[in-house]
């Protein structure tokens, strides 16, 4: 299939065709507060072989950063309010049980996807301690970038744009490269 262009933002880059592994695997979301009855990425790994056996070959990691505690929502907070990028949720584990989940995952031939949306930051991020990273509007308050009000009858998942995500993996595997999840 030949790389196909988005028609706004990205429009100057092409996007990638998917790799093999990811059209024909079977990806298994994991949201490792409720995964388990620890709650946490032991708890998950423990768990390793009952998605092997089911034939998942693809774990999808749901946000395992700490979350922010500023305007938190309920007890918990939304796992997508992170507060930092480069640490693991207290309450999930340390990096050694990230490294141990990933190596064993890899060991029963499971590729992991850590999901990491860079658009969402909780109030009390780390990342605001540069400003200017936040696009605030005519009063000074942060921007939203989207009103869902403004968006009645817009379809939001567009499957055409799927070739653009293989940029996300492509981030990922830098930030594992860099070592902040040395393998």
């Amino acid at each position: 299939m030949p790389a196909q262009q988005a028609e706004t933002g990205l429009a100057s880059q092409p996007a990638r065709s998917s790799p093999e592994w990811l059209k024909s695997g079977v990806i298994y979301q994991i949201f490792p507060r409720s995964f388990s009855a620890e709650g946490n990425l032991e708890g998950v790994t423990k768990r390793l072989g009952e998605l092997h056996t089911l034939g998942v070959n693809i774990l999808w990691l749901m946000p395992i950063h700490p979350n922010g505690q500023k305007k938190k929502k309920g007890t918990l907070g939304s796992a997508y309010a992170v507060r930092d990028y480069y640490a693991i949720d207290p309450a999930l584990g340390k990096k050694e049980d990230l490294k141990r989940l990933v190596e064993e995952a890899h060991r029963q031939q499971m590729k992991v996807i850590i999901d990491m949306v860079a658009n969402h930051t909780a109030w009390d991020s780390v990342m605001m301690a540069h400003p200017d990273f936040y696009k605030k509007d005519k009063q000074g308050q942060y921007h939203v970038s989207i009103r869902l009000e403004r968006c009645r009858g817009t379809r939001l998942l567009q499957p055409q744009a799927a070739p653009l995500y293989d940029g996300h993996a492509r981030v990922l595997g830098q930030r594992i490269r860099s070592g902040w999840v040395p393998l």
